[in-house]
């Protein structure tokens, strides 16, 4: 943290702080039973009186008095207690009085320092350890409060924090006993930091002061993480995230879809820092303290999903919101691996939902097509047809057939070939407005991947070169596409890979269907 971003933090608290009349302050503090000895030599015209200027009057005023160092110890206290947040180098002044006569700060008094440091000198962790006796929650909750202040600066509407002081922060934090002694406008100061600064790896520290609304998370929605969406799912209560259904359906998606969950580079990054600056705070701190772990590995996601669905389940969120249920046949079929689950919901679904019918059957054809190509079970792939569902509307049709020519492809591809001219013919060759590929073109290109993934690179260009020509494949949209398969294949034969990299670029265009 630069100086000059300390000047500037303290700068912006005292310009958004409404400084009151300083000769009432004064009055107020002259009223204090310690002054009662001294009222008589005491300044009286208080109007202009700057807290320095006051200060050295009544150092003065103390030295010639011979009161006992008793007295001398409250009356530097009080002005270190009530000036300090005017202007801080009271709390410097007072604190080398009291040194001078034997004496330390109070308890009252340190709580300023550290509340009102402006870091110029020493950061508000150092004057914990520098003048604190007895580190209660309180006080730990004091220098909290000044590390977020100091260290965090408005950066182009984003504030950036420092790693060293999100690890100061944790272990504070993690010291903190009685929760409620930290503010939770402070809880969702640290929580927006962290979040903005792919500071993740210290959300488990912060999350456990729990939330109170999810409206941090869900104003950066877009740019929410699988790890920080993995650890909010640990630490906030179903109750609390049922209430959000952006981030209830995207936990599902993250927990459900993929099998561990990490740190993007930024987060990774971010968290060797940590891990080395949290080393040296250790080394100066209590014994005693606990002191956060903050391991940086992949973290398997099966137990907390199947939390999360017996949440669900439990619930009847998913008998109540047909998108949830979509959700998770989708996950159970082809990320989950679990057809037997999958098929359980699709009986269950089908009372709870008659009106969606064609997409439940959909969901089912899709997941036996996907486990008969990953399993080699062409059994399954006979028992996805029977799961057609009758008079599907076109788009979903195209897609039953990008699924049936994938699949079928595991076993022969003169199969996928047939399958593909005996339905071709029925779709539009109009590229959709959304997706900027006609059915046709999306049937195509599951034929030309079809054939990739049996190495069968040279028909594949037939394929493509025709479909172009015929105008089936059409547009920059669907021609790239088409192009990033064949650059796929490229890079698999490059590398030997080619069988696994190929089937499982069948397997994910499936799961994603």
């Amino acid at each position: 943290m630069s100086i000059n971003r300390r000047f500037l933090s303290q700068s912006l608290r005292i310009l958004h702080s409404k400084r009151p009349n300083l000769s009432e302050v004064y009055v107020d503090l002259f009223e204090q039973q310690c002054f009662k000895s001294l009222r008589s030599q005491l300044p009286q015209h208080l109007d202009d009186l700057e807290p320095h200027q006051l200060s050295q009057s009544l150092n003065e005023i103390i030295s010639k008095s011979g009161m006992s160092k008793k007295e001398a110890s409250l009356i530097h206290n009080s002005l270190i207690q009530k000036l300090s947040k005017f202007e801080y180098g009271i709390s410097t002044l007072h604190s080398k009085e009291l040194q001078k006569i034997g004496e330390s700060p109070n308890y009252n008094s340190i709580k300023e320092i550290i509340r009102n440091n402006p870091g110029r000198v020493l950061d508000s962790w150092e004057l914990l350890f520098k003048y604190a006796p007895k580190l209660s929650d309180e006080l730990l909750a004091t220098a909290l409060e000044s590390i977020v202040s100091l260290n965090a600066v408005d950066k182009s509407e984003k504030r950036d924090f420092s790693t060293l002081a999100a690890a100061q922060c944790i272990i504070l934090l993690d010291n903190i006993s009685q929760k409620e002694v930290v503010k939770p406008e402070l809880i969702e100061k640290l929580l927006i930091y962290a979040l903005d600064n792919d500071l993740s790896y210290v959300l488990p520290s912060i999350l456990s002061f729990g939330l109170s609304s999810l409206k941090v998370f869900e104003s950066r929605y877009e740019n929410v993480t699988p790890l920080q969406i993995f650890l909010l799912n640990k630490f906030c209560p179903f109750d609390l995230l049922k209430q959000s259904k952006s981030l209830l359906y995207k936990t599902i998606d993250i927990l459900g879809r993929k099998a561990t969950i990490e740190g993007n580079e930024n987060e990774l990054l971010h968290a060797e820092i940590l891990i080395q600056d949290v080393s040296r705070l250790k080394l100066g701190i209590p014994s005693s303290w606990r002191v956060p772990d903050v391991v940086a590995r992949p973290q398997d996601s099966s137990l907390a999903f199947l939390k999360l669905f017996d949440q669900i389940h439990t619930d009847k969120q998913d008998r109540n919101d047909f998108t949830v249920a979509q959700k998770l046949m989708r996950i159970f079929g082809t990320y989950r691996d679990n057809t037997k689950i999958s098929l359980e919901l699709y009986h269950s679904y089908l009372t709870s939902y008659p009106g969606f019918s064609h997409e439940l059957m959909f969901e089912t054809c899709l997941a036996l097509a996907f486990q008969s190509y990953r399993t080699s079970n062409q059994t399954l792939l006979r028992y996805s047809e029977a799961f057609i569902p009758p008079d599907a509307h076109p788009s979903m049709l195209a897609n039953i057939y990008c699924a049936l020519i994938l699949a079928n492809s595991k076993f022969t591809v003169d199969e996928s070939l047939e399958i593909y001219n005996n339905c071709i013919d029925q779709f539009s060759n109009e590229n959709d407005p959304k997706t900027s590929i006609s059915p046709q073109g999306m049937i195509t290109e599951s034929l030309i991947l079809a054939y990739l993934s049996k190495a069968e690179i040279q028909f594949a260009r037939v394929v493509f070169e025709g479909a172009v020509r015929e105008g089936v494949i059409k547009g920059p949209t669907a021609i790239r596409r088409v192009k990033k398969l064949l650059s796929l294949y490229g890079d698999a034969i490059e590398k030997d890979e080619l069988l696994n990299n190929m089937e499982q670029k069948v397997l994910s265009t499936l799961q994603t269907m």
